[in-house]
């Protein structure tokens, strides 16, 4: 048996066909508002920047990771990284410390920037 909550995101109402997109109701299930929760948002990362590379930043500062999602754009065989990472901790109660310690740590010389809501 799923669970579903309803985020409002604009002011007209789900089923009106002729709404923008994005004005629409999102229905998000229980597992995933409770992962939002656990994710935080890292800006400013070099290009070269790998999953590893940013899992064990946060490994060394006591932070549990569950997984580190590197933002790419191009296409094919000639993606690179766009400086993006959305990273999903273990335990919400981690998001803030996270937030605290990671902000301005330095990877490969640049200092990142951590969010809990978008990217900066």
């Amino acid at each position: 048996v799923g669970l579903a909550v309803a985020v409002e995101s604009g002011p007209r109402a789900a089923h009106d066909e002729h709404a923008h997109p994005a004005s629409r109701k999102l229905v998000k299930s229980a597992s995933q508002v409770v992962r939002d929760k656990k994710i935080v948002y890292v800006s400013n990362l070099p290009y070269q920047a790998e999953p590893p590379a940013i899992e064990d930043i946060f490994h060394k500062e006591g932070i549990e990771v569950e997984h580190v999602e590197v933002l790419k754009k191009g296409h094919g065989t000639f993606k690179t990284g766009c400086g993006l990472a959305v990273v999903t901790l273990k335990s919400e109660s981690d998001k803030e410390v996270a937030i605290q310690k990671m902000e301005g740590q330095l990877v490969y010389g640049r200092p990142m920037a951590v969010r809990s809501d978008c990217f900066a």
